[in-house]
C-alpha cells in the first residue's frame, strides 16, 4: 500500500462524477432566452474554472449586467437538472470508501461554489466522506492558482508532500504543481492525457483501476 499519501484532494466535476451533460444542458437554459449559444466543446473545455469565468470567456460580447443574469439563470437550474443527468463515475464509490477506510483523508476543490459542491456531494451521499470542501467562492484566486490547496492543506494540517490532487483537467494539474502536491490526472473527464501531462501531471489514470494503483501499490 503506498503509505506517502495521506490527504487525496479530487476535484468533483469529470472527476468523482460525469456531470458533462448537466453542465451543456444548464448553459443553453440559462442562454436561450437571451438569443444566445455557446459551443459545448468550447465549454467542457473550460470546466473547472469558475461559471462567472468561463462565460466571460466565451460571451465577452454580453455587458456585466448580462453576464451576471446567465450565472443566475444557470445555477437556478442546477440542481434538478444535475440531479437527472449527473452521475458517479462507475467505481468511485467504492474507491472512496476504501480510501478512507485506509486511513487516508479526503477534500474537494472545485470551480463550483462551495455550495454547490456540497449540495452535490449530499445528494450523491458521499458528503460523510471529505472532511472539506472548497469552492472558487472560498478563495481569493481560483483554480489554477494554488489557493484551494493551501487552504485546504492549512484547514487539515497536512503538508503537500504528503497530499495529492486528483482531476481531469489542466486547471488541476497546475493548481496542484503551484502548491507542490502530487498532480495525478484522470482521462475519463474533460481534458485528455496529452494536456495533462503538458499541465505537470505526475501519473496519468486512464481507468479507475490505475487510480486504485497510484493509491495503493
Amino acid at each position: 500500500m503506498c503509505l506517502l499519501i495521506r490527504l487525496a484532494i479530487f476535484d468533483y466535476d469529470g472527476t468523482i462524477a460525469d456531470s458533462r451533460e448537466t453542465i451543456v444542458a444548464c448553459a443553453a437554459e440559462a442562454l436561450a432566452p437571451h438569443g444566445l449559444a455557446i459551443d459545448a466543446e468550447a465549454l467542457l473545455a473550460r470546466v473547472g474554472l469558475p461559471l462567472e469565468a468561463i462565460f466571460a470567456e466565451l460571451l465577452p460580447e454580453q455587458d456585466a449586467t448580462t453576464q451576471t443574469e446567465l450565472v443566475a439563470a444557470y445555477r437556478a437550474r442546477f440542481g434538478e437538472v444535475s440531479a437527472r443527468l449527473t452521475r458517479l463515475y462507475p467505481g468511485m464509490r467504492q474507491l472512496l470508501d476504501r480510501l478512507r477506510e485506509a486511513g487516508i483523508r479526503l477534500a474537494v476543490a472545485t470551480g463550483k461554489s462551495t455550495r454547490g459542491a456540497e449540495d452535490a456531494l449530499a445528494r450523491d451521499g458521499l458528503a460523510h466522506l471529505f472532511d472539506a470542501v472548497v469552492g472558487s467562492d472560498a478563495v481569493p484566486r481560483p483554480k489554477p492558482h494554488p489557493d484551494m490547496v493551501e487552504r485546504l492543506l492549512g484547514k487539515l494540517g497536512f503538508e503537500a508532500g504528503h497530499s495529492c490532487v486528483v482531476g481531469d483537467t489542466t486547471y488541476d494539474m497546475r493548481m496542484a504543481s503551484a502548491a507542490g502536491v502530487r498532480p495525478w490526472g484522470v482521462t475519463w473527464g474533460c481534458h485528455g492525457e496529452d494536456a495533462l501531462r503538458e499541465a505537470g501531471a505526475l501519473a496519468i489514470a486512464r481507468e479507475l483501476a490505475d487510480l486504485h494503483q497510484l493509491f495503493f501499490r
